[in-house]
């Protein structure tokens, strides 16, 4: 556009003085449109208009006045200064071509201090943000807003691959676009979406084409509700000690190119945004690592004294330390085998209102927790609405994902303890681990609370035998000692009934004494 303007005004100031030329006569006026060259086309264009003019002046000046020869034209002019006139006017077209020149650089310059300056402004405030998160639940949403607004794109999308155990790999995802979920999950199967897979294995910054009328997950999941189809994605991978972190896609809704300075900008924002991620990552480890140790440390010094504070404020300490140490988790509960009935029952429960959820009593072997209790594998459960395995009765439930974990004491099954989240893909490897660990604990805490309650049996029934016995050696009475004995037996166990029978060596029945 600017070309085709530039253009016009050039025809038009020459065209005027080739017109005009026969009512003036000077042949001077014809700087004008060679200044306007030299503007517009800069040094090389003003020289060359200049050169031009001279030959465009001797060639009006030959036709106006009708010289007979070119020899006396050039005398004439000379005495005119003709030549010395266009020198000026040669002057005159570098002259403003150099200036122009001049003007675009120092104009290019501060363009580009003034691309540079948003740019680190811009990372600076992405990596505020990522050391420094307002809230843990904004996840990658401010990084995302500041990417998009640095590199000028119509949505922006953080991808993660995250292995989840016997469920193959699904794709989380963050979203700056307004209206959607910020975080949702994909599941991806292998060749499903190459696309995405491109995106994820590439490890170097890259551009590319994204087919609108292709059937691949990417355009069934991230770009079915956008009111136009993405043409370009832009892919900047976050890569830290070796270490994969995610990828950074921006989606163009128009066929904008990506500049060589947007290029470079990218890889070092890229090198940044990844070092500081893995910085956060790293705190955040290092204070969940401490916030499981001291859990576990209660727990160990609880399990200590089993005896004073009981065995279901210890199994409640475990639930309650599983919902403050796993990530997402909304429900705890701890089911304890009954062996009689050869059911699951609830031993201690926190984040429900109705621990049965819906449901009757589970029995051995049938659903999640009793397939944990026959097997003894942490089972983790990424969607609970799609996953066969999971049992609904009288109504859905409240939460999406689930993991148990079993708790056995050597061949010993003794139940489960398991975690929820109303999120779907909650839970990853490093959860499983620590709960398999609260489970470990659960069955300490049991072993030792039947260990204690087999003592104190075991304590109660010597006591009564030694003082049985006393009272042989003491007493001659025969009845007395039958009904001292079951006095003892009544107080000492808690029966409700205890009785004597004697039997009568004529008859051989035997007598309640």
């Amino acid at each position: 556009m600017a070309d085709r303007f530039s253009a016009w005004i050039i025809a038009a100031l020459a065209a005027a003085y080739i017109l005009t030329f026969p009512m003036h006569h000077l042949p001077m006026l014809v700087v004008f449109p060679v200044v306007a060259i030299g503007w517009f086309h800069k040094t090389r264009g003003g020289l060359t208009a200049g050169l031009l003019a001279i030959l465009l002046d001797f060639i009006l000046i030959y036709f106006h006045e009708g010289e007979n020869s070119w020899l006396d034209m050039l005398q004439k002019e000379a005495e005119n200064l003709f030549l010395v006139g266009h020198l000026f006017v040669i002057l005159a077209g570098w002259s403003v071509g150099a200036l122009r020149e001049m003007s675009d650089t120092r104009l290019h310059a501060e363009d580009e201090l003034y691309s540079r300056e948003r740019y680190l402004t811009l990372l600076k405030m992405a990596i505020d943000d990522i050391l420094n998160p307002r809230q843990s639940e904004d996840g990658y949403q401010q990084l995302l807003i500041h990417m998009a607004n640095l590199f000028e794109a119509d949505h922006g999308y953080f991808l993660q691959l995250d292995s989840v155990e016997e469920q193959g790999v699904s794709l989380i995802v963050s979203s700056a676009l307004a209206g959607e979920d910020s975080v949702f999950s994909i599941p991806l199967k292998h060749g499903e979406s190459p696309a995405i897979e491109a995106i994820l294995n590439t490890s170097h910054v890259a551009v590319m084409e994204n087919e609108a009328g292709s059937v691949d997950i990417i355009n069934a999941t991230l770009f079915k509700d956008l009111d136009a189809p993405i043409h370009r994605i832009f892919c900047i991978p976050l890569t830290a000690r070796g270490k994969k972190l995610g990828t950074v896609a921006l989606a163009y809704i128009s066929q904008r190119l990506i500049s060589s300075v947007e290029l470079n900008y990218a890889r070092e924002a890229s090198d940044q945004i990844a070092l500081a991620m893995w910085t956060t990552q790293q705190e955040i480890e290092l204070q969940r690592n401490l916030r499981e140790s001291n859990s576990l440390s209660n727990i160990a010094l609880a399990l200590s004294e089993t005896e004073r504070i009981g065995l279901n404020d210890v199994l409640q300490l475990i639930v309650n330390s599983a919902r403050e140490l796993i990530p997402n988790v909304d429900q705890a509960v701890i089911h304890l085998v009954d062996e009689e009935r050869e059911t699951l029952v609830y031993g201690a429960v926190i984040g429900f209102d109705d621990p049965a959820g819906g449901k009757k009593k589970m029995r051995v072997g049938e659903g999640i927790a009793g397939h944990v209790v026959i097997n003894g594998e942490t089972l983790n459960i990424t969607d609970v609405m799609t996953d066969p395995r999971f049992i609904k009765l009288d109504r859905d439930p409240t939460y999406r994902s689930l993991m148990v974990a079993p708790v056995h004491s050597g061949e010993r099954k003794l139940g489960t303890v398991s975690v929820s989240s109303n999120l779907p893909f909650a839970f990853n490897a490093n959860d499983i681990k620590l709960l398999s660990q609260l489970g470990t604990q659960a069955a300490i805490a049991i072993d030792n609370a039947h260990l204690l309650e087999s003592t104190q049996q075991a304590l109660k029934e010597a006591n009564a035998l030694y003082r049985i016995n006393l009272g042989l050696v003491v007493s001659f009475d025969p009845q007395e000692l039958m009904k001292e004995a079951v006095e003892l037996l009544q107080k000492s166990f808690g029966y409700y009934h205890v009785q004597i029978y004697v039997r009568e060596p004529e008859s051989g029945d035997f007598i309640m004494q």
